[in-house]
């Protein structure tokens, strides 16, 4: 006897309808949903592969203690008390910024786990507070806050009905493009193409997407700031921007001016790589194109200037008037106001410095690339403890050398996940997590950077968890309140949580009665006007209608007048910084390195997948023709080293003219050389690009603390 059930993916954006078949309680097959209204059968190879890591053997079903080189399996009870013990001195001995918290990248596909997460972090009451966001995209809410008054007011393309698109730094075929929620990106922009418009691609490296379509560009890594500097000049001085939109929705538009006019194209020449007049003529043909919009990604993110990069992207996509227009740029609306709740919900909230560097938290959270700087370094404020919730730091936070000696250094770790993973490998204890198929879900996220519809997807369970694996979320609350935290963030109301928790364990319930997140949610329901019963009716999810535009400079921007403000202050004062950058790129010759994303790793879990890694089975290092026989005729499969300040690895070469002269590329995600419970990770270990990537006060970009892995200067030689 089998089942189909309906559910969706929570790999990434896009949210693909899925359906499991079900024999006996477990599932068997999952394949796309024809009948999803969204996805309409898509699901990439990455979304199949869920369902070997839901059946992986290497997933923990027990929580795990040290016991020297080993883990020992105990009861929840115990480890729950002792957790909560050696939290509580640790806290009492240390203050209350000795214990911190990092977080990964697949909390931001968990809503119960993303709801609670903000009463964990105000529980907690400390600083310390990372995630993965200062890997990828923390300039992105810093710049938005910037220029439009809230970090999540972020505009998302409108791919299907637009003529001309500029892709920089971004690579949609393997990454499937962030910041949107779009299935079939490559057969998106093929359509582009074939209604006769244009898809352009910058990037350092000739990417999968621009093998498939598009005209593609090479551009030196970390210099994009310059370019998207030099295309607003030529706008600016030919007077090709939208003069209604300026005067009516924008302020500051004369200082902008006057800081992109010592970039001229000519000038921006030397140090991108880019001819002067292919960069004159880009910005002519962006600005007079019908329906068009400059998207940016990691490329720009993670370089020196990446959060005065978006900004730029931001004021291109503003002068233009591309901003709220359908074609162009639009901003979906979501359940409810996400921007004016945040605003409400963080009206009291401390905000925080980091005691190493003095960086501003974003949206609560410190730069993950000063984690070990606040471990190693002595003094008040010091962290002692880590709770780390589905996350993998020793493998994705740069420095990996420093990384291993200060998780060594914690008087305790305690990482919740699906496996031991390389992190985990270094823990006190490791706690089983439920996966997406165990838990309910809703596609909050999807719906809020989806261009096509306003649409809302919501999963029950397909199947009951093995083992005692709980939900992130729920364990999280138990550890605080074990540790004696007011766990809901509000301590008036720690008086009734313990007693209502406990008799929930007497009645046999698996989450606590204090909090209900899917409470939570069907209020939120609610206040959007989406009935509770006809969305549990609808196993694709209910499309709700189109996005309204011309609303976002009447009710949605957040700054004090409404009008998008062009020259932050943060931003106009890194001209100074930016002219010392580009004074010394000028004089540099020599190689620089930028990251790879790899079409089946995209993260810690899809390296044990056995399919994906005979396939990639390492990662090798992309050079030049020209540089390889420089250098000694370096052929494919030759051992190169790769060096920079911070560290050196070895690994093979790639030989390729995909990749410009001069630039490096490493595919990161590999290294598992480290103990862990990823058996197939460890049988192809690969290098971690990041023991090359620096990290502590003075290497990240200064405004938001993103850790700088693109563009780093390297040496390279044949072994």
């Amino acid at each position: 006897m089998y089942e189909k059930k309906h559910t969706y993916c929570r790999i990434c954006e896009p949210n693909c309808g899925l359906v499991a078949t079900l024999e006996e309680g477990r599932i068997t097959k999952l394949s796309g949903d024809r009948e999803h209204p969204i996805s309409k059968g898509y699901a990439c190879e990455r979304g199949m592969a869920t369902l070997d890591i839901h059946h992986d053997p290497d997933r923990i079903r027990y929580p795990l203690r040290r016991t020297g080189d080993g883990f020992e399996r105990v009861s929840w009870d115990e480890a729950l008390r002792d957790i909560g013990r050696r939290l509580a001195e640790i806290r009492k001995r240390h203050g209350k910024h000795s214990v911190g918290m990092y977080f990964g990248n697949p909390v931001a596909f968990d809503s119960a786990l993303s709801m609670y997460l903000q009463m964990a972090m105000k529980s907690l009451g400390s600083r310390n507070i990372f995630s993965a966001g200062s890997q990828d995209c923390n300039n992105k809410f810093v710049a938005s806050e910037m220029v439009l008054g809230s970090p999540v007011l972020q505009p998302v393309p409108d791919i299907d009905r637009m003529d001309f698109l500029l892709l920089i730094g971004s690579n949609p075929a393997v990454s499937k493009m962030s910041f949107i929620s779009l299935t079939r990106s490559e057969q998106r922009l093929k359509a582009i193409v074939k209604r006769g418009g244009r898809v352009i691609i910058i990037d350092p490296r000739r990417s999968e997407t621009a093998e498939l379509v598009g005209e593609h560009h090479f551009i030196r890594p970390d210099t994009d700031v310059f370019l998207l500097a030099s295309m607003l000049r030529v706008i600016i001085s030919e007077r090709l921007y939208d003069d209604a939109t300026v005067r009516r929705h924008t302020r500051g538009f004369a200082e902008l001016c006057d800081f992109v006019d010592g970039f001229t194209p000519e000038r921006v020449a030397k140090v991108t790589g880019m001819p002067a007049g292919l960069i004159t003529q880009l910005a002519r043909d962006f600005a007079r194109a019908g329906n068009a919009c400059v998207h940016s990604s990691v490329g720009v993110n993670m370089g020196s200037f990446g959060t005065v990069g978006y900004w730029l992207v931001h004021c291109l996509n503003i002068i233009t008037g591309r901003f709220d227009r359908r074609g162009s740029l639009i901003f979906p609306e979501g359940l409810i106001d996400a921007a004016r709740a945040m605003r409400l919900a963080n009206r009291n909230a401390p905000r925080y410095t980091s005691r190493i560097g003095g960086y501003p938290d974003v949206m609560g959270t410190m730069p993950a690339g000063i984690m070990a700087d606040e471990i190693l370094t002595p003094g008040e404020g010091q962290l002692k403890a880590l709770i780390v919730v589905s996350g993998n730091p020793l493998m994705t936070v740069p420095d990996t050398a420093k990384m291993r000696r200060a998780l060594g250094e914690l008087d305790l770790l305690v990482c919740m996940d699906l496996y031991v993973n390389e992190t985990g490998g270094k823990a006190h204890y490791v706690l089983p997590s439920t996966d997406m198929y165990e838990h309910w879900d809703m596609a909050v996220s999807g719906m809020m950077f989806n261009p096509q519809k306003r649409y809302l997807n919501y999963t029950d369970a397909m199947v009951k968890p093995e083992g005692e694996r709980k939900d992130l979320w729920v364990m999280l609350h138990e550890v605080l309140l074990a540790a004696g935290y007011h766990p809901l963030g509000i301590p008036a109301l720690s008086l009734v949580v313990k007693p209502l928790d406990l008799l929930g364990k007497r009645l046999g319930r698996s989450q606590p009665l204090s909090f209900n997140p899917l409470m939570l949610l069907r209020a939120m329901l609610l206040m959007g006007g989406v009935s509770w019963r006809k969305l549990k009716e609808s196993p694709q999810g209910l499309v709700l209608g189109e996005h309204r535009i011309g609303r976002f400079f009447k009710k949605r921007i957040l700054t004090p007048d409404k009008k998008a403000f062009l020259a932050p202050p943060e931003c106009i004062a890194q001209l100074p910084r930016m002219e010392e950058f580009f004074r010394a790129e000028a004089d540099y010759t020599g190689f620089k390195l930028i990251g790879q994303r790899q079409r089946r790793t995209h993260n810690s879990w899809l390296h044990n997948v056995p399919s994906f890694m005979e396939r990639e089975r390492t990662n090798a290092a992309t050079i030049h023709p020209e540089d390889a026989s420089r250098l000694g005729g370096i052929a494919d499969g030759d051992a190169i080293e790769v060096a920079s300040e911070t560290g050196s690895i070895r690994l093979p070469a790639r030989v390729s003219d995909e990749i410009m002269p001069g630039v490096i590329a490493i595919p990161h995600g590999w290294g598992h050389n480290e103990p862990s419970g990823l058996t197939v990770a460890r049988a192809f270990p690969g290098v971690n690009v990041n023991a090359l990537t620096p990290s502590g006060p003075g290497t990240l970009e200064p405004l938001s603390g993103m850790a700088r892995l693109s563009g780093i200067r390297v040496t390279v030689a044949k072994v």
